[in-house]
């Protein structure tokens, strides 16, 4: 489907921090930390509101790898806050984004994807590729190897808004609590006990 749909609601929200510091949304990577967090007025991230997830309206970091991202957690998931607001920050799959495009169209107004491609998680034909989407049209794909760092090829972030955090304590045990950890993995369970090294579930089958 071609065009732009109506009814795409975007919102300003969040920043893009290389070493800790606030930089503009399409910057390269500098090969050390890459981070989003609270906004910093000028430099804020545009994202769509897609039913109950935000999709950057483009690539927020450029010149990065799939291993890159890897590291960072932000492949799968990691946990990250934006103004005291709690989200697991990964990247989309294929088939996500083609749902995506089904429901809002494929404009490049609206998703900035010309002479750009955007990381996804997948692996594409060999374990040494993963997949890549765009560039000449928003649904096409090709293979990129994980290693590669290229000023076409970026990060498109997705947020899951996740509930309020709470910090473990001994008041806490008994309840049911869910603990996030690296690929998206979440980990729920009764928590039976806690120490400075160790947290003890009994997870529910």
């Amino acid at each position: 489907r071609k065009g732009k749909k109506m009814g795409a609601k975007i919102v300003k929200y969040g920043t893009l921090f290389l070493d800790s510091k606030p930089v503009a949304p399409g910057s390269f990577f500098t090969g050390k930390a890459v981070s989003i967090g609270n906004t910093c007025s000028g430099k804020e991230l545009e994202w769509v509101i897609v039913g109950s997830i935000l999709v950057a309206t483009r690539n927020i970091c450029l010149h990065i790898s799939w291993a890159d991202l890897n590291t960072a957690g932000f492949v799968y998931g990691t946990l990250i806050c934006i103004d005291n607001r709690p989200y697991l920050c990964r990247c989309m799959t294929g088939s996500e984004w083609d749902t995506i495009l089904d429901t809002l169209g494929d404009d490049n107004n609206l998703w900035h994807w010309t002479e750009e491609y955007s990381w996804f998680q997948e692996e594409y034909k060999t374990n040494h590729s993963r997949l890549v989407r765009g560039f000449y049209s928003a649904r096409r794909r090709d293979p990129v190897g994980f290693l590669a760092r290229s000023g076409t090829v970026g990060f498109r972030p997705v947020l899951e808004p996740l509930g309020a955090l709470a910090s473990l304590s001994e008041e806490l045990i008994g309840s049911t609590v869910k603990l996030w950890g690296p690929r998206k993995a979440a980990i729920e369970g009764q928590l039976v006990g806690l120490d400075d090294y160790d947290v003890t579930l009994d997870t529910l089958e």
